[in-house]
C-alpha cells in the first residue's frame, strides 16, 4: 500500500539544510520520504537499497550518514535508521497517531527509540503531519479531521456499492472497502461501470466482496460487441474530483 509524505516547504531554508550540498540534501530528503518510512520515524533499510535508489554507491551513503549521526539528527544502527525530529512533526494529539507510532515502534531497537525521544533538537521543521496508513483511518487532507474523512469514506463506498449493484455481504465489503487506498477510487469507479455493462445479468457478476478482495478493477474487460452508453475514465475522474469538492 502506497503511502504519502508530506513535506514542509520551509525544509530548503532550514538553516541546517542550507549547509549541506546537493548529494546530502537529497540524501536526507530521501530519508524522510522513502517507501520504508513509517509514522516513527525509525524503520529498517538496507545501506544497498538506499544506494540503488539514490544512485550513489555504497561508500558515500555511509559518508553522508556519518555526517548526520555527528550532528546528531540520524542515527543509523544495524539496518535501522531513526530520525531525530521525525515525532515532532507528527499530529501527537491524535489517537490515531499516537497508537501508529507506538505499533511501529514495538519492533525497533530500544537503543533508537530512547535516542528519538531524548531532546529535540530545533529547526529542520521538514515535515507537517502525517503518514497515511488507512488502517489507522487517518485524513488524507490536512484540512479534515479523521471523522470527516470517516465520513467521505462512507460516502465513496456507498457510490461504489449503488454502481456494482449486486447487493451481498455488505458488511464484509464495507470493512474490504475501509482498506482500499483512496487514490484508486477513480479508477475503481470507472472500472465497475464498465464491468456492471458488460455483465448485464447479475448471476454471473462477482460477489462485491470477491471484486475488491482481489482488486479486480485491475482486470482487463472483455467485451464482445459494443457497450453503449461507455464513459470514459477522465469523465469519471472528473466527476470524483467535483463529488469531493463538496465534502
Amino acid at each position: 500500500m502506497a503511502k504519502k509524505r508530506y513535506v514542509n516547504t520551509t525544509f530548503w531554508r532550514d538553516d541546517y539544510i542550507c549547509n549541506l550540498d546537493p548529494s546530502e540534501k537529497l540524501l536526507f530528503l530521501y530519508l524522510l520520504t522513502n517507501p520504508d518510512t513509517n509514522i516513527s520515524g525509525i524503520y529498517q533499510i538496507p545501506l544497498k537499497t538506499i544506494a540503488v535508489d539514490t544512485g550513489f554507491d555504497k561508500e558515500m551513503v555511509i559518508k553522508i550518514i556519518d555526517r548526520f549521526e555527528k550532528d546528531n539528527k540520524i542515527k543509523y544502527e544495524n539496518g535501522w535508521i531513526a530520525i531525530k525530529n521525525f515525532q515532532k512533526h507528527q499530529n501527537e494529539k491524535s489517537k490515531f497517531v499516537i497508537k501508529g507510532i507506538e505499533n511501529e515502534e514495538k519492533n525497533a531497537p530500544e537503543t533508537l527509540q530512547k535516542w528519538v525521544k531524548s531532546k529535540v533538537l530545533e529547526g529542520i521543521d521538514t515535515l507537517s503531519t502525517i503518514n497515511l496508513d488507512p488502517d489507522l483511518n487517518l485524513d488524507p487532507d490536512l484540512n479534515l479531521n479523521a471523522e470527516r474523512f470517516k465520513m467521505r469514506q462512507q460516502e465513496n463506498f456507498e457510490t461504489f456499492w449503488n454502481l456494482y449493484d449486486k447487493k451481498v455481504e455488505r458488511s464484509s465489503c464495507e470493512k474490504k472497502w475501509r482498506k482500499v487506498n483512496p487514490d484508486t477510487y477513480p479508477l475503481i469507479f470507472d472500472h465497475v461501470e464498465r464491468y456492471v455493462k458488460s455483465t448485464p445479468d447479475k448471476q454471473f457478476r462477482k460477489n462485491p466482496k470477491t471484486y475488491l478482495n482481489n482488486q479486480c478493477w485491475n482486470d482487463e474487460i472483455i467485451v464482445t460487441g459494443n457497450v453503449p452508453g461507455k464513459t470514459s475514465f477522465q469523465d469519471n475522474l472528473k466527476r470524483f474530483e467535483e463529488m469531493e469538492k463538496t465534502l
